[in-house]
């Protein structure tokens, strides 16, 4: 994944003018027409239109991929364009932004687009009555204000001149502020897309609006139909036998055999994406001993081999990713010893020897299989674990993240733990660029892993499966599953 140099995007913000907002090249050839299915998981009966909750592929590829935008978008090749946005440009010390808007862009009712549109919408994250997944990415906003209809400001507590990779998070998509709670039941934004009917938790299909400011850039499917497909067998199956056209989260161990076939590729995309061991309020893995010990127990090579089948790398404790620009993953890695974990656990008095894993429902199919080769690398150090149901009852908690393409989003993410210590540390990086910027964000990525709550085994690359009448630009997202979530609108049959 390339990244805009800072003092690029912190004077001008101007890829925003040079590229389409879809990131491709004007010698791809995309044709328009035809209907896409898409068999997605992670979907429930309480999904709405409200971003503020947005966590699984489902909505996350509907919304932010298809009837919302955002102010900005990393695009295929990993640069941030604007979405919303014309350009933005940035006060000296990075502490008050200036975005102009796009003028004659027009939610799905009609209703124009504008700058009271975009901080009502920020504001919605800011309340604090309100559960919101990126609290933390706008909670450095001290005020905003606006000019006229087309131009926004945010006035930041603390200088930061990788604001703008933020406003690209796909739960600050924008609604319309006359009409946010219609727009949240009904599913009215301003992108490609609008909504013909919705089923949460079921399905939604979605119709290309007429008009739109991306015409001839992206946009080139007519329909959208989702269905929900909650298991991986179910949505392998689907897509074999054309009942779908794409499915996310393809299961590891289906890879081979879903190559083999004519009509279906595999979409397999190297990002940021981490599974991670979770402390949950029990004593057993808050004891550091304990940690120590299975972060000495696991073979982390052996880990991608035996559960990713080779569609992933070995992590080192800290959720800095490959695609990263300051990732060291090297330097801090800990080498299997589990003749040292067991000493640990011989030698430290009040440590456990049981532990209790429970898998989160958004790991997807490569959990179980994960879990099952940390327990048998665990046990021969001594360490018994536990795979259990309810969480209430475990002392871990195997969890997913996408990881984020810019160290400041990502430190600012919901599913990041930060000490005190650490998240000053990411406030003073933050103002520096270079030698400087680099140096502290080695610091944090050492002390994370020799002494963080997480325990972070591997990345995991996204796998989708898609029918081979699908086409795309010459490059593929690497934020998330299908293209960055992106398939319904930078897609097309070829």
């Amino acid at each position: 994944m390339s990244r805009l140099g800072r003092r690029h995007l912190l004077k001008t913000g101007a890829l925003a003018g040079v590229l389409a907002a879809s990131g491709m090249p004007a010698s791809a050839r995309p044709r328009r027409g035809g209907t896409l299915r898409l068999g997605l998981s992670d979907a429930r009966p309480t999904d709405t239109w409200d971003a503020c909750t947005h966590a699984g592929s489902f909505m996350a590829t509907l919304a932010h991929g298809a009837v919302f935008d955002c102010l900005t978008e990393v695009t295929a090749s990993g640069q941030l364009a604007g979405e919303l946005a014309l350009r933005w440009e940035a006060s000296d010390d990075a502490r008050i932004w200036t975005f102009h808007l796009r003028a004659g862009v027009k939610f799905h009712n009609g209703r124009p687009f504008g700058a009271r549109d975009v901080i009502a919408s920020y504001k919605r994250h800011l309340d604090p009555t309100r559960p919101s997944q990126a609290r933390d990415l706008v909670g450095d906003i001290a005020r905003m204000s606006r000019s006229g209809d087309h131009l926004v400001r945010f006035h930041l507590k603390a200088p930061n001149p990788d604001f703008p990779f933020r406003t690209a998070d796909r739960h600050l998509i924008i609604y319309p502020h006359t009409e946010t709670e219609a727009a949240i039941s009904q599913g009215i934004g301003t992108g490609l897309y609008r909504v013909q009917s919705f089923d949460p938790g079921h399905r939604a299909t979605l119709i290309r609006v007429a008009s739109h400011y991306r015409d001839g850039k992206a946009g080139w499917f007519e329909r959208i139909e989702a269905v929900a497909l909650s298991d991986a067998n179910e949505r392998a199956q689907a897509l074999a036998f054309g009942r779908v056209d794409a499915i996310d989260q393809l299961d590891p161990a289906r890879v081979q055999a879903v190559s083999a076939t004519a009509r279906m590729k595999v979409l397999s995309t190297r990002g940021n994406q981490y599974l991670v061991l979770r402390p949950v309020a029990k004593p057993g893995f808050a004891d550091p001993v304990v940690r120590e010990a299975l972060r000495a127990a696991l073979d982390r090579a052996g880990l991608v081999a035996a559960a990713l089948h080779g569609h992933g790398a070995p992590a080192f404790d800290h959720p800095f990713g490959p695609a990263n620009t300051y990732s060291v993953a090297h330097s801090v890695a800990h080498p299997a010893d589990p003749e040292r974990a067991r000493f640990m656990l011989e030698n430290g008095s009040r440590s456990a020897r049981s532990l209790t894993l429970a898998i989160t429902p958004s790991v997807g199919p490569a959990g179980h299989g994960l879990a099952h080769a940390i327990q048998d690398q665990a046990s021969i150090a001594g360490i018994e674990i536990t795979l259990v149901e309810d969480i209430a009852e475990a002392d871990m908690l195997l969890d997913r993240s996408p990881g984020r393409p810019s160290e400041d989003w990502l430190l600012a993410a919901p599913d990041v733990s930060l000490s005190d210590d650490l998240v000053q540390v990411a406030k003073r990086a933050r103002a520096l660029s270079g030698t400087e910027r680099a140096t502290l964000y080695g610091q944090m990525q050492a002390a994370m892993a020799d002494d963080g709550l997480d325990l972070i085994p591997v990345y995991a690359d996204f796998l989708d499966a898609v029918s081979t009448r699908l086409a795309h630009g010459p490059e593929v997202g690497t934020l998330d599953n299908l293209d960055s979530g992106r398939i319904c609108e930078r897609w097309w049959f070829a």
